[in-house]
């Protein structure tokens, strides 16, 4: 290496300089081998071990539900427009106008949307009006293995022992009734007062039911809306243990993003995403948002419908 520099004819300051970079183009193929490709099993936190646990209940007693809202439809289709105006400064207002116009009436068919989506929810309101925080809350944390003690207090509590959890869970169901969705803000802080909280989204989508389109209904409210709270409980529950991992590092931040297909009741979605895991008909990922994002992997819907590929593709 130092005769091919000596070739070059360069004065011996150039020749360091040269001498340098030439290291670090042959060591760095060597040292990006030697950490490898970021792997969806690799550095992720499986085991949460949490002495003692607080977990404040949120400000409303009853779980929110809600219908899913695709907002693709929320468009205003409208031909070329002509902007009559004397001047520069009336074409400038006239286009803000129809820009003030345009987004009213988007705005109006969003609300639209978000009224037709909670229409749909009406049959299994039975099951979901009485469904308390609180008996969610104790069910979901019954089920939370941090190694530790584990509290529930009101909201209105501000003292707390150990890890404080505050959570705002929101529920939705599928149009189709046939799966349910949790997006789940958590926010972690070491005691109420003080400490930096450490905020994390969370959103699981359940895989889908494999039942008839005529029996999701009484699937749901059956046993005075049983499965409906197991569930709900369950998806709580997970969104919990994935923002307390997430807290203490969960996957890798450099891993590459590609898109994950996944089923969202029986229709299919997609999100861009960094995968964290693949396993037990689950994918989780970590989004371009910075949400941690679980949905059902290859998993078929029903006898009769076609199931495409969940796994995810690079795109």
């Amino acid at each position: 290496m130092r005769d091919f520099v000596k070739e070059l004819r360069l004065t011996p300051g150039r020749r360091f300089v040269a001498l340098g970079i030439f290291a670090l183009l042959t060591l760095a193929p060597a040292i990006g081998a030697a950490e490898g490709e970021p792997s969806a099993e690799a550095s992720s936190t499986d085991r949460v071990e949490i002495p003692v646990l607080t977990v404040r209940l949120p400000r409303d007693e009853f779980a929110s539900f809600s219908g899913v809202v695709s907002f693709d439809q929320a468009g205003v289709k409208m031909g070329e427009m002509l902007y009559p105006a004397p001047s520069a400064a009336g074409f400038l207002a006239a286009i803000a106008t129809h820009g003030f116009m345009m987004g009213h009436m988007k705005e109006k068919q969003k609300a639209q949307l978000h009224q037709a989506a909670d229409k749909l929810l009406e049959p299994y309101q039975p099951g979901i009006s009485h469904m308390r925080m609180d008996e969610l809350m104790q069910r979901a944390i019954g089920e939370l293995d941090t190694h530790g003690d584990k509290h529930v207090i009101p909201f209105t509590e501000k003292s707390a022992q150990g890890l404080l959890l505050d959570g705002a869970p929101q529920f939705y169901m599928t149009p189709d009734a046939r799966a349910l969705i949790i997006i789940n803000v958590v926010e972690l802080a070491p005691t109420p007062e003080v400490g930096k909280r450490h905020t994390v989204t969370v959103k699981i989508v359940d895989a889908p039911r494999d039942e008839p389109a005529d029996q999701i209904e009484s699937y749901w409210l059956r046993d005075n809306g049983a499965s409906l709270l197991a569930t709900s409980a369950r998806l709580l529950q997970e969104s919990l243990l994935l923002a307390l991992q997430e807290s203490k590092g969960l996957g890798s931040s450099a891993a590459a993003f590609t898109t994950i297909r996944y089923r969202e009741g029986g229709r299919e979605n997609m999100e861009r995403a960094q995968l964290i895991k693949d396993e037990n008909d689950q994918l989780i990922a970590r989004t371009l948002r910075g949400w941690i994002l679980a949905v059902p992997a290859n998993r078929p819907v029903a006898s009769n419908a076609t199931t495409p590929d969940v796994k995810p593709t690079d795109n």
